[in-house]
């Protein structure tokens, strides 16, 4: 374990990456960066959270897509 990672390599791609975090007094927690560059969040991006029976499960939110018709 480096840097409180563990990473399963399975083909050359990262099979799983796990951390442990801290939460601070206002609630927040951070996300390691290779997490973060692994899922492309940048400043702003939005996160889902779910509330399973025991653990918290987050998502990269997908952005809407709009299609824009230009007029002839």
């Amino acid at each position: 374990m480096e840097n409180g990672f563990q990473n399963g390599r399975k083909d050359g791609t990262f099979a799983s990456m796990t951390a442990t975090l801290t939460i601070d007094k206002a609630g927040r927690i951070v996300l390691p960066k290779k997490m973060r560059d692994r899922l492309h969040l940048k400043v702003g991006s939005k996160l889902r959270a779910r509330l399973g029976d025991d653990c918290i499960e987050l998502a990269s939110e997908v952005p809407e897509t709009k299609i824009v018709r230009k007029k002839d």
